[in-house]
């Protein structure tokens, strides 16, 4: 039997942090499904049952994380704050992992969603618990972090392209060109967008 094996590392990123253009100014593009197909609507139903399991999973463990964080306050005047979160897993990635282990341990989940779509999904409750755990400007904290609703459950989060690399699709990719779309799905392009 091998020695227990320490954990590899990729190494220090060597290039300069990514941020984001324009002084941090986003567009969202909301593009509607128009899906027909039988087939493909089972598809799609498969795969947002599956990211609404992952979310809720991953939403109870934020909540009774949280809940111990402030359970735990002789602890937190003794070591810091700091140590408390680190020790109960309060992080982006310790919820990422907590994804993934969902993902994993369930079986079925893998068939429909990937570890990417997980690690986006993570990242969404992350931002909730985040809210909450520390102020914003105003010293105001957002309220404990909660399961939603499955009726509430309208969008799957995940980055469309990567920042690093040309023509790379990270978590969804769309398939044709803007202008292939406007001829295939209107009177022959002449109904174009403007």
């Amino acid at each position: 039997m091998r020695a227990a094996q320490t954990r590899k590392f990729r190494g220090k990123n060597k290039a300069p942090k990514w941020k984001k253009p324009d002084d941090g100014m986003v567009s969202v593009m909301v593009l509607p499904l128009a899906v027909t197909d039988p087939v493909d609507i089972a598809r799609l139903e498969k795969l947002f049952s599956a990211m609404w399991s992952i979310k809720r999973a991953v939403q109870r463990d934020a909540r009774a994380k949280v809940d111990a964080y402030w359970s735990a306050f002789h602890e937190r005047d003794e070591h810091g704050a700091k140590a408390v979160r680190l020790r109960l897993g309060l992080s982006r990635e310790a919820l990422e992992r907590s994804a993934y282990k969902h993902l994993e341990d369930s079986g079925h989940l893998k068939h429909h969603a990937s570890k990417a779509l997980a690690m986006h999904m993570a990242d969404e409750v992350w931002n909730g618990v985040q809210r909450h755990l520390f102020p914003d400007a105003t010293g105001q904290r957002f309220g404990r972090p909660k399961v939603g609703r499955w009726h509430d459950f309208t969008r799957i989060p995940g980055r469309a392209r990567s920042h690093t690399t040309e023509n790379k699709w990270e978590t969804f990719r769309l398939v044709g060109t803007l202008h292939g779309h406007v001829t295939a799905y209107t009177d022959g392009g002449r109904h174009a967008l403007m």
